[in-house]
């Protein structure tokens, strides 16, 4: 009798070891499947760093824990993974709450993925987005200039990054573009993006600056002879400024030979036409595929 408790227990106790190791293997055969897309990436290669939220989302979602050795990045998480879980409506909220660290980590991540020129639109615009915020808040009484100047000093870092991957675009030119901030408007932020996506384009531009005087635009479209005319403005002031600018160019008999455009954050449908403009835009990229029409056409 007692033999055969003691064939009972041995069965019992192998039993229990068995479905332990059963269950430990069960639960690591989740674990494997979970992870195993996170570590085909890994393998890929691509991006480059665990310190980048999109790589932490991704492994906690598979039970992992990553340990930073050293303060070196030990991953090479691919990029569509990480640009998946990276909203650019967080970058244009962070952008408007002048979240400088957050910004700027997030592009050199961004960046480091080697983004395509629809994706780099994208960040651009959605910084174009924030800073739309900053100046609303700004016109509302919650932001003041130190706010202001802080939000173009951010932005300034971020197209800084970006340039690089701009300019690789440049080609032949397409035509001459004329380009400046309305007189009264000291913000150069979004003409300067305009800019550079312009040059990128094949556009030979001529930038007067900011705070142009009506006067500086007529004499640049008579000396430079663009096809082109673009006025840009961050505050609601700048739109009194834009359609002076175009008066002055129909009294000097130059109106009809160039297109003007208009961009910035206050520009509409009906600012546009009241200025006397044949075009608006609150959004770069799409200013520059509006000029584009304009000298292919």
């Amino acid at each position: 009798m007692c033999r055969d408790i003691e064939r009972k227990s041995t069965v019992v106790y192998t039993y229990s070891r068995f479905a332990g190791a059963a269950q430990y293997f069960v639960q690591f055969s989740i674990l494997i499947f979970r992870s195993g897309r996170l570590f085909n990436n890994v393998l890929r290669g691509g991006m480059n760093c665990i310190c980048c939220p999109g790589f932490r989302r991704a492994t906690a979602g598979a039970g992992l824990e990553v340990v930073k050795v050293k303060g070196s990045c030990r991953c090479h998480l691919n990029f569509q993974e990480v640009y998946k879980c990276m909203d650019m409506k967080e970058l244009a909220t962070a952008m408007g709450n002048l979240e400088e660290k957050k910004i700027l980590g997030w592009v050199d991540q961004f960046l480091a993925g080697n983004p395509s020129p629809e994706q780099l639109n994208e960040a651009i615009k959605a910084c174009q987005d924030g800073m739309s915020e900053v100046g609303k808040r700004f016109e509302s009484g919650e932001y003041f200039l130190a706010e202001l100047i802080f939000a173009a000093e951010i932005l300034q870092q971020v197209m800084t990054r970006f340039r690089p991957l701009i300019k690789a675009g440049s080609g032949g030119r397409l035509g001459r573009v004329v380009l400046g901030t309305a007189d009264g408007d000291l913000h150069d932020i979004g003409k300067n993006i305009v800019r550079d996506m312009l040059e990128a384009a094949g556009f030979e531009v001529h930038d007067l600056g900011i705070n142009v005087p009506v006067q500086r635009f007529v004499a640049a479209v008579k000396e430079i002879k663009p096809q082109i005319v673009g006025i840009s403005g961050l505050l609601t002031l700048a739109l009194d400024s834009m359609k002076n600018t175009v008066d002055a160019l129909k009294e000097a008999g130059v109106r009809d030979e160039v297109k003007v455009i208009i961009g910035g954050n206050p520009v509409t449908a009906k600012v546009c036409e009241r200025v006397g403009a044949d075009a608006f835009t609150r959004s770069a990229a799409e200013g520059v595929e509006i000029c584009k029409k304009w000298v292919v056409s």
